[in-house]
């Protein structure tokens, strides 16, 4: 009797990972670290698969070196779903390693390719409704938090942001050099982490006008600081779009 590849398709693996509560270690460590190692080394083809999916959740620039790198990963359920992730990060730079890639020789990892070319195309060609300037975020943590936190949560504004379909200002930007065809908002704000817990505020101005049109504040416990930032953010960003009728 022929033996059967192990071949289980797409949403069995993504059932997998949910069941399984995300990708993770035996002692809980869900660093970004382990789920690139596990991308890029683990043995079982089932534990690639899982932190390709993993890293796309986390909608994260960041996720889209390892993720193109999985592109050519030898089994194709890895490769699919590497390509499955890649538009969630909301990258027009995932393009190029996509088609790349856009041949592959597995009718799975074929069509999720391409459906992936599909939506990053998409993504580029969308007008910005808003233009946005993120100044660096105030630490008005005691003691002072770690500075890669404080980094992540500009990066993690603006990343989102982005996603949203909102265009980031330069860096540094003249503000009379500011675009003026788009609405403008100037987000400023403020980290405070204390213990378990992490609270962001983030004072929405006009722009470049800055006149104040309010505050929005949010906190997240539990777990490591730096993931309660990654899932504070979009909520808080929502939270603005809302109050204060981006119309993203």
């Amino acid at each position: 009797m022929k033996p059967r590849r192990w071949r289980p398709d797409l949403h069995r693996a993504t059932a997998l990972l949910l069941l399984a509560g995300g990708v993770a270690s035996a002692d809980g460590d869900a660093r970004w670290s382990f789920l690139v190692r596990q991308l890029g080394s683990a043995q079982d083809p089932r534990a690639r698969v899982q932190a390709a999916m993993a890293l796309g959740a986390t909608e994260e620039a960041s996720a889209l070196e390892p993720l193109c790198a999985a592109l050519r990963d030898p089994v194709p359920l890895v490769r699919a779903a590497a390509a499955k992730s890649l538009p969630r990060l909301h990258e027009t730079g995932a393009l190029d390693c996509l088609l790349a890639h856009g041949e592959d020789a597995d009718p799975l990892a074929r069509a999720e390719t391409a459906q992936a070319v599909a939506a990053v195309r998409a993504l580029g060609e969308r007008s910005p409704r808003i233009h946005v300037a993120v100044l660096p975020v105030v630490d008005a943590s005691d003691p002072p938090a770690d500075p890669a936190l404080v980094a992540l949560a500009r990066s993690r504004l603006l990343s989102r942001l982005r996603w949203l379909g909102a265009e980031a200002a330069a860096e540094p930007e003249d503000r009379s050099a500011a675009r003026t065809q788009l609405r403008g908002f100037q987000l400023r704000a403020r980290l405070v982490h204390r213990g378990p817990e992490v609270s962001v505020a983030v004072v929405c101005l006009t722009y470049p006008e800055q006149e104040v049109l309010g505050e929005v504040t949010g906190r997240a416990t539990g777990g490591r600081p730096e993931d309660a930032l990654r899932a504070l953010v979009p909520h808080l960003l929502q939270d603005l779009a809302a109050t204060f009728e981006w119309n993203l």
